[in-house]
């Protein structure tokens, strides 16, 4: 019995050593044909995370692409399943294109090798390729598109060869860890001076490194800094635009959290500074503003040449109290986004006074508000006035696009009689804002003219031939007494609709004069609720027991009619 004991435990033993013994892990090696007209071939090995492309020609025709959240990106790379892995490209002679976006999902890469049969690289190439540290580009490259390096964060060097001549907007933007970039002293084109990138004549500069700390002067012999040129630079101080900039382009000193001055050289001769938008579909993600987010800007004065800047400029400059504006600024910098044109000062949240030469032309201030020279419209209402009442001259006939946008603390508005127009968002987000008297002139209340004036409990609306515009009272949900006076005309789309809270307007007589009412104009909000699977959802609802009053056959009926809404002749 011991004996068969002992066979058995050394069995056991032996089979336990055998299972436990190191076995050689065998690489899994991933080979397949790619891209369309070109004959080119890509292999992936697991062990050592590199994939090899080789071939010829450039990837075209079955890999089309697609938009995703406003970057143009493959519809799938052949290698997406191993694209998080990959930690080395390597890229065989032959390829003569990288296309946009090829590698910019694989944030583990660490190095590429581009052969010199490559001239050019895409769009978003390398886009947001973390672990990326170090570049170089071989002398046949000759164009880098857009974004092409853009927030590749941990990207520490790069080296450009003897024939690049074309530098896309933003390729660098966002690699905050950039300590310089070289360009060979061959290239007929692109040069660097002190690691930043600039055109051969330095009247161009493209890049700065996001790395480089303190303070820095922009050379005299720049006209133009490139979109997002200093974008995300995590340690410039301070900066001196040089005299002969004359473009300051969207973006390009964006998110530059430690930029606490700006300075312009005497004569400086600055023309524009650009702002940018980002979309997605119908929906406005982001402004890219000259300045934006530069949050420990204080103060600001602007050159006297200068005579546009973008609305965002300065958006999100959280810190931003006081803005000076020379004698030949003409207008802000007009741009729209996919709901239409939007024309407001959108700026720092502490910003309390607006100051203009008084030689300028165009533009006046009194008590730190902007208005046109002649003082017949009014501009800009600063954000941070700390005034709950505000009494709109009795010279100003227009309140303009965004005059009040923000504008949190007012709580009441009065005007005189010959305001005829209140333009688009005047009182936009208006959040404080409780009374308003309207001028009986008023003939157009601009579109989203009060949105989100969710303090707002009566409205009277003069009649002389008066539009409501499009969402002109949207989400004014304390709304209680709407009176809209003989001559109002048209009321437009969702102008009372309620998105958030419980509306409180029970009721409204509409004039017969009213010809028109557009969809959702009265009577509907949006209704949250949780679903059964304690989800949130909402749709579109009447108002439970609204009541129009009006005439008989007027417009009113009509619509209340095909609203199923109560209708009741008065």
């Amino acid at each position: 019995m011991k004996s068969v004991y002992k066979v058995m435990m050394f069995t056991f033993v032996l089979c336990m050593g055998i299972l436990l013994m190191p076995v050689e892990s065998k690489a899994q090696k991933i080979t397949d044909t790619w891209g369309g007209d070109a004959k080119l071939t890509w292999s992936y090995d697991d062990q050592t995370k590199e994939l090899v492309i080789s071939g010829t020609g450039t990837p075209t025709g079955e890999f089309a692409y697609y938009h995703e959240g406003g970057i143009k990106f493959m519809e799938y790379e052949p290698w997406q399943n191993y694209q998080k892995q990959i930690e080395k490209v390597v890229i065989e002679e032959g390829l003569t294109e990288i296309p946009e976006t090829i590698f910019s999902k694989c944030t583990n890469l660490k190095s590429v090798l581009i052969p010199k049969s490559v001239t050019k690289i895409g769009k978003f190439a390398f886009y947001g390729d973390q672990s990326l540290q170090e570049v170089q580009l071989p002398d046949s490259i000759v164009s880098i598109d857009k974004e092409a390096f853009s927030r590749c964060t941990n990207l520490k060097s790069v080296t450009i060869g003897t024939n690049t001549k074309t530098i896309g907007e933003h390729v660098f933007a966002g690699c905050k860890k950039l300590e310089g970039i070289t360009v060979s002293d061959q290239n007929p084109f692109l040069t660097s001076k002190d690691g930043v990138l600039y055109s051969k004549d330095q009247s161009i500069l493209y890049a700065y490194p996001g790395a480089k700390a303190g303070a820095y002067v922009v050379p005299d012999e720049v006209k133009t800094v490139d979109a997002m040129a200093f974008a995300w630079s995590q340690n410039l101080t301070q900066v001196t635009i040089g005299k002969n900039v004359t473009l300051l382009k969207a973006g390009a000193f964006y998110g530059c959290p430690k930029l606490k001055k700006v300075l312009f050289v005497s004569g400086c001769k600055l023309e524009k500074m650009e702002d940018y938008y980002e979309a997605y579909g119908d929906e406005l993600e982001e402004y890219y503003g000259t300045f934006g987010s530069c949050t420990a800007l204080t103060s600001i004065t602007l050159p006297d040449a200068l005579k546009q800047f973008g609305t965002a400029c300065f958006k999100d400059c959280v810190k931003l109290t006081k803005i000076t504006i020379g004698s030949k600024f003409e207008n802000f910098y007009d741009f729209s986004y996919p709901k239409g044109k939007r024309n407001q000062f959108i700026c720092s949240k502490k910003l309390s006074a607006i100051s203009v030469s008084s030689k300028n032309k165009y533009f006046s201030t009194k008590d730190g508000v902007l208005y046109n020279k002649k003082r017949t419209q009014i501009n800009m209402y600063p954000v941070a006035k700390t005034n709950s009442k505000f009494v709109i001259p009795t010279s100003v006939t227009v309140i303009g696009d965004g005059a009040f946008y923000q504008a949190k603390k007012l709580a009441n508005v009065s005007m005189s009689n010959k305001v005829t127009k209140i333009s688009d968002y005047a009182f936009d987000q208006c959040s404080g804002l409780k009374s308003i008297k309207m001028s009986s002139k008023i003939r157009l209340v601009g579109r989203s003219a009060f949105s989100g004036c969710k303090k707002l409990t009566a409205i009277v609306i003069p009649g002389n031939k008066t539009e409501i515009g499009w969402d002109a009272f949207w989400n004014c949900a304390s709304l209680k007494k709407v009176t809209l006076k003989y001559g109002v005309k048209k009321i437009k789309s969702e102008a009372f609709f309620v998105q958030e809270g419980k509306p409180q307007l029970k009721s409204i007589y509409i004039p017969k004069s009213v010809t028109t009412i557009e969809k959702h104009s009265i009577g509907y909000y949006e209704h949250y609720w949780k679903d059964r699977n304690g989800c949130d959802t909402n749709q579109t609802q009447k108002i439970k027991n609204f009541v129009i009053y009006g005439k008989k056959g007027s417009a009113a009926e009509k619509y209340a009619k095909n609203n199923h809404i109560t209708f009741k002749r008065k």
